[in-house]
């Protein structure tokens, strides 16, 4: 649910939750991308909550245009330490990174417990 998930970001204590910490970009009146920036001002920590393109918008290099607005909005916001992430498999938001000179701090690994299997008599 889109509405609720924004709705989240804009009541997230801690962080800048101001309404214009979303921003939609359009092309010729069409949305195209989507951005949340928040930073929390007293640490100076700050991360892109989320940075969408649109299907039909992707591969016409708009994720730099994107990203390098995001980082302007958490300058505005008082944001000095940025941290960002994305899905190991998300090849186009890691080469934005390296664009951009984001360095790999760690690597994350998603583990799941399957249930267990029925016992068999």
């Amino acid at each position: 649910d889109a509405a609720a998930l924004i709705e989240g970001y804009l009541a997230e204590e801690g962080v800048y939750h101001e309404p214009d910490c979303i921003q939609i970009g359009t092309i010729a009146g069409e949305g195209a991308a989507f951005l949340c920036a928040q930073a929390d001002r007293e640490g100076g920590w700050c991360t892109i909550t989320f940075l969408g393109i649109v299907p039909e918008r992707r591969g016409q290099g708009l994720g730099t245009h994107v990203h390098r607005r995001g980082f302007a909005m958490l300058r505005d916001q008082g944001g000095r330490s940025y941290h960002g992430g994305t899905s190991a498999d998300n090849a186009a938001m890691r080469r934005l990174f390296e664009r951009h000179g984001c360095r790999p701090l760690r690597e994350l690994r998603e583990w799941r417990r399957e249930p267990n299997p029925t016992p068999q008599p």
